[in-house]
Formats: C-alpha cells, structure tokens, sequence
C-alpha cells in the first residue's frame, strides 16, 4: 500500500518527540502500516502487518531505521522534509495566484547554481508555466490562459568533471 496515495483506510498521525518516542491515540481496532518520516532524512521508515487490538494499548519497542542511502549525496536543493516553505514564497503557499508571480519574479526562469545559489531566494517554491499576459497578474487576473513553458537549470559547479550516475529523491 502506497499511503501518499491512498484514501481508502484510515490514517492516524502523531509527532515523536526528541527521543522519538510517540503515542497514536485511539486507534481503530485493525491491521495497519507504520510510516515516519524525519526532517532532514529522505525516504522513510515503514513497518507493515501492525496489529490494533480493542481497548488494548500496543507497545512497538524500540524500532530501528536505517535510512538507505546509494552513495554519497552531492549536493541538494533545500530540506529533507516534505514541504516547500524553505523556497521563495514557499510560506504563502495557500494564496491565490502566487503562481502568476513567477513569470514576474523569474523572467528567465530558474538558474540555480549548486554551491553559489541560496535556495531560499533563487529557488520559487513553484516553477509553473510562464504567464506571458500582462493583464492576468495576482492583483487582476483570472489565472487562466497560455503561457509558456518553463525549464530550470541547477548547474552542478563541480570542481571535476565526472560522469554521475544520479538518482533524484523528491521530498
């Protein structure tokens, strides 16, 4: 089971504290899937076939998680931690028409440089379809239309050239 995409059973969801201990508070009696996640760690850890009894407390003990890793990571572009409020705008999120801001902030689209670039204001929090409507902006417009594609470019500036073999871990 895929729980990101999945809205058919139900999901219970606590914070652990600095110890990562956590308690999940009135549980539907069940079978279910542990999942946590840790800011600053990609992947997750996952442990299946979890048994909820009625009126019964479960105790998991401790729990053990090696996050896989392939390699040594490179470079990155903000936090393991699966929300986008470290980028550009990324904390105004819910209001409307940000997306229209793009074209506007970013006229040539994103040229992030590994290693130079600060991810917190040369990485827009949504890299969407250039608005090229002047008159469809936050303050007026209706957010629809045509716009043009957009590309990023993340320029790895590494001292060496070598031949990387690249696995992209989207958090």
């Amino acid at each position: 089971m895929d729980w990101l995409n999945d809205a058919k059973h139900y999901e219970f969801w606590a914070k652990g504290n600095e110890d990562g201990r956590f308690a999940i508070p009135k549980v539907r009696p069940g079978k279910y899937e542990l999942h946590a996640l840790a800011d600053g760690v990609l992947g997750e850890f996952a442990r299946q076939d979890i048994v909820v009894a009625d009126g019964q407390d479960l105790n998991l003990g401790d729990l053990e998680w090696k996050p896989v890793r392939y390699g040594r990571q490179l470079w990155d572009i903000g936090i393991a931690n699966r929300t986008g409020q470290e980028f550009f705008n990324g904390d105004n999120y819910f209001r409307w028409g940000m997306y229209l801001l793009y074209a506007q902030l970013f006229p040539n689209d994103v040229n992030y440089i590994i290693g130079q670039s600060d991810f917190r204001k040369d990485w827009y929090f949504e890299q969407v379809p250039h608005c090229e409507d002047t008159n469809n902006t936050i303050e007026k417009g209706t957010g629809t239309g045509r716009g043009r594609g957009t590309s990023s470019r993340q320029n790895p500036n590494l001292e060496t050239e070598a031949l990387i073999l690249a696995i992209l871990q989207v958090s």
